[in-house]
């Protein structure tokens, strides 16, 4: 597990990052070194298995060959940037279960559908930076 250090820094930015998670829409992603999935961290999930802040932050900023993996509940996590979808886009959006976009079959439809949905907000997005 990371040491200390990463803890003191939770607690700075955070509050009583040993204890608590700030606020239910506060989400860390990580992936499971031994399976390869994704796993995300929040309130609820952190509660039910006893996962502190400081923790799940750790284990979403564990940088191969930098900072090891940390241990969340029984398992070995690291950094959630290096999953097939870094920006978790997917959970955003509210993405459906079954959707997987390293799916030869899935990407054409999937491309298809987000130029549709661009046309429809591209003017916000404009308007929004202009």
């Amino acid at each position: 597990m990371n040491g200390a250090h990463l803890e003191k820094l939770a607690a700075l930015l955070t509050g009583d990052s040993k204890t608590s998670w700030p606020t239910k829409r506060m989400y860390t992603t990580g992936v499971d070194c031994y399976t390869g999935e994704r796993i995300v961290v929040g309130q609820q999930t952190a509660k039910k298995n006893d996962i502190p802040l400081a923790h799940g932050a750790a284990a979403s900023s564990s940088l191969p060959g930098v900072a090891g993996p940390t241990l969340l509940g029984q398992r070995y996590v690291m950094d959630g940037g290096i999953c097939s979808n870094p920006a978790h886009v997917d959970l955003v959006a509210g993405t459906p279960k079954g959707v997987d976009l390293l799916d030869p079959k899935q990407i054409a439809g999937a491309l298809r559908t987000g130029y549709e949905r661009s046309k429809i907000e591209a003017p916000t997005i404009k308007e929004f930076w202009a």
